[in-house]
């Protein structure tokens, strides 16, 4: 990336607070992405890594307005490599650093009432599982998802164990007139 840099910022382009993600060569824009991640969408810091891939730290915002720390990894070509929510407590990411190959420190804050400072420790491994937290096998440490959530039935049961009909939610094992 020696003769182009990388510009990040906020856009509302789908009506949401997208991260919007360019790569100029001079005077001129070589790509552009968008990144549509939750509701509200603060992307803060960009580095390049030792293979110039690109790396944007920033948070997020789910349905319930938890913010949470985002990454996303892009080649230097802007191809999503991958992408990493962390559902695990809510914070913000202002910073990244790489420190040495595959491995990362986000510096941030908790996103709670009483804001204390955050450092997270982010492996360059991709890890494939359910990534939605409202799934019922959401898998924390996943950074790609499979496809493979499992949502709860009708009931909010995981046991699959409900069936809605005709607007209302039966009991399988159980028995109706």
């Amino acid at each position: 990336l020696s003769d182009s840099y990388i510009s990040v910022s906020r856009s509302s382009l789908t009506g949401f607070n997208d991260w919007d993600i360019s790569k100029f060569n001079q005077n001129e824009i070589i790509w552009n992405k968008t990144f549509n991640i939750g509701l509200n969408d603060y992307p803060r810091d960009v580095i390049t890594n030792s293979n110039d891939e690109i790396l944007i730290v920033g948070n997020t915002e789910n349905e319930l307005n938890s913010d949470y720390v985002h990454l996303i990894k892009l080649d230097s070509e802007g191809n999503n490599l991958w992408q990493f929510t962390n559902n695990n407590f809510k914070a913000r990411g202002y910073s990244i650093i790489e420190t040495n190959s595959d491995e990362y420190l986000i510096a941030g804050t908790s996103a709670d009432s009483s804001p204390y400072g955050v450092i997270m420790k982010i492996s360059d491994q991709e890890i494939i599982g359910c990534t939605d937290e409202l799934a019922c096998n959401y898998d924390a440490n996943a950074n790609t998802n499979d496809g493979s959530c499992i949502y709860p039935d009708c009931n909010g049961s995981c046991n699959n164990e409900n069936l809605m009909l005709w607007g209302d939610c039966y009991n399988i094992n159980e028995t109706t007139e």
